[in-house]
């Protein structure tokens, strides 16, 4: 089993496949995406007091 760690700019999940990976870990860089929302959010809601009209719904 190989593991390799997803970054920007890496192989896309299906050509590492190809290449005989087994996983793909993406370690922080989820954790960021949802922070840089978060961090939108917070500046909408500072700066309008209001919930954007398209936040999309969790189900």
């Amino acid at each position: 089993m190989l593991s390799v760690i997803g970054a920007p700019g890496a192989l896309p999940a299906a050509d590492l496949q190809e290449l005989g990976v087994a996983r793909v870990s993406f370690g922080p860089f989820t954790k960021r995406v949802a922070l840089r929302a978060l961090r939108g959010l917070a500046t909408d809601l500072y700066g309008t007091g209001v919930l954007p009209v398209d936040t999309p719904p969790l189900n």
